[in-house]
């Protein structure tokens, strides 16, 4: 067996909020399951449009997973690069305002550390962390672990710096 190797990536888990609600809704109005899977087929579109930007300047490698009321996305970042994390936060963001415009709301965590996402598999002390701080966000918002800024910029500079 093949060891599993982490990454250093910034993770985010996101939970739409009153989920369960939505679900039950749609054992009996069929044409709230097709609204559940609309708008997360557009929030994933809307992350793939942004992961498209990403490439300009780097080969991504990041990740989306969506399950129930769950999202996890994560990007490697190996070096300094300041693009690459602005561009991660704004796929959040554009997810919560994709998801807000159908009336759904978010609240999620966002950490940096070791992680393992390929194919549908996600785990890793990283996304624990995010998920820990998903369950303490008392109201529908994402929180931003400090180390995410401070640990990304500890990194090596990347190759287009004039450093």
């Amino acid at each position: 067996m093949n060891q599993v190797v982490y990454t250093k990536c910034i993770v985010a888990f996101l939970d739409i909020c009153g989920f369960r609600t939505h679900i039950e809704q749609s054992e009996t109005d069929p044409s709230k399951a097709e609204n559940i899977l609309s708008v997360m087929k557009k929030a994933q579109r809307l992350a793939k449009q942004v992961k498209h930007l990403n490439t300009v300047y780097t080969d991504s490698g990041d990740r989306m997973t969506v399950f129930s009321d769950s999202i996890i996305l994560s990007q490697p970042i190996q070096v300094q690069d300041s693009g690459t994390l602005l561009l991660f936060l704004l796929r959040v963001a554009g997810i919560q305002l994709e998801l807000l415009a159908h009336s759904y709301i978010l609240r999620g965590g966002i950490a940096y550390g070791d992680t393992y996402h390929d194919e549908g598999i996600a785990f890793g002390p990283a996304l624990i962390e995010a998920y820990d701080l998903e369950r303490i966000a008392d109201k529908p918002r994402v929180i931003i672990k400090n180390t995410v800024v401070t640990e990304t910029f500890k990194l090596p500079l990347t190759k287009y710096s004039n450093s």
